[in-house]
């Protein structure tokens, strides 16, 4: 037996049914005696079997309140590299476009600008959109009020190379690959070229009709990576992902790969009674 797992699953308000989910050998009625002889001391037996009487009342008086269907129509697609790296990003000045790839700079821990992407921003905050104009203001403040985060190179290119987006490649090509950034663009053609060079990349869709995330309620959030649909949830609520009959258990702050037919089912807590909330995906 998984005495771990048992403790764990009382703890988080589950009941006999929510174990023998895990373990099917957990006795239905359980007794003091049951957890004395999987090792427990009689008093954590005696405590585990008032919480299961607890759970299993809590339970009784669980609800359906709400039940959503979920549209991934309107969500934006983010394509990368296998093995792109959130964590340190080489900026391609039309990222500051899309929303997403400001989301991605933002929580990024390194982002790079090169000499040759910040003279384009210069030329696109005198002759862009208006909306491109004033993300390029808004990062060129970054980029000098954090000089941890956003670090600057003077590469210009070489062989007197002008198309910024090449020089960008350039300039990953003479890194070494543990250094090596991840080139962040709104450019379907930059991406395709990153991908003959077997470098990391993120593509980010230009703002349009399409959103870089959806919210589902209760703190949980859609998004789409390389056409696969993703969770995360910010929310305190249990929650559990049923798919195909198996219960999938649900953790906060952690992002988990959903899929077309799966049902989320959000358990809210208030005072004794417990509300479930449906989001069929």
């Amino acid at each position: 037996m998984k005495n771990r797992e048992i403790g764990h699953i009382i703890s988080k308000g589950g009941n006999v049914e929510d174990i023998r989910k895990v373990i099917p050998k957990f006795p239905a009625n359980p007794t003091k005696d049951t957890f004395v002889k999987l090792g427990y001391a009689e008093s954590t037996a005696r405590r585990y079997i008032s919480l299961l009487n607890q759970n299993n009342s809590n339970k009784a008086t669980e609800k359906t309140q709400s039940c959503v269907e979920v549209q991934t129509d309107d969500l934006m697609n983010l394509v990368q590299s296998a093995n792109a790296n959130y964590d340190n990003i080489l900026v391609d000045t039309c990222a500051l476009t899309s929303e997403q790839g400001r989301n991605i700079i933002d929580n990024a821990k390194q982002v790079t600008f090169i000499f040759a992407t910040l003279e384009e921003m210069d030329k696109k905050k005198k002759n862009g959109t208006k909306s491109l104009t004033e993300n390029i203001k808004e990062y060129t403040s970054k980029i000098l009020s954090s000089p941890d985060k956003y670090m600057l190179s003077r590469f210009s290119g070489y062989s007197d190379e002008q198309y910024v987006d090449n020089i960008l490649l350039q300039y990953m090509q003479i890194l070494p690959k543990q250094i090596r950034p991840t080139l962040l663009t709104a450019d379907r053609n930059l991406a395709a070229k990153a991908v003959a060079f077997e470098l990391n990349y993120i593509f980010v869709e230009q703002n349009g009709n399409t959103k870089p995330n959806k919210k589902l309620g209760h703190g949980i959030f859609l998004s789409k990576r390389n056409d696969e649909l993703y969770i995360f949830n910010k929310g305190t609520f249990k929650f559990e992902i049923h798919r195909d009959g198996n219960i999938i258990p649900g953790v906060a702050n952690v992002e988990i790969k959903v899929q077309h037919g799966d049902t989320l089912q959000v358990y809210e807590k208030k005072n004794s009674k417990i509300t479930k909330h449906v989001i069929n995906i």
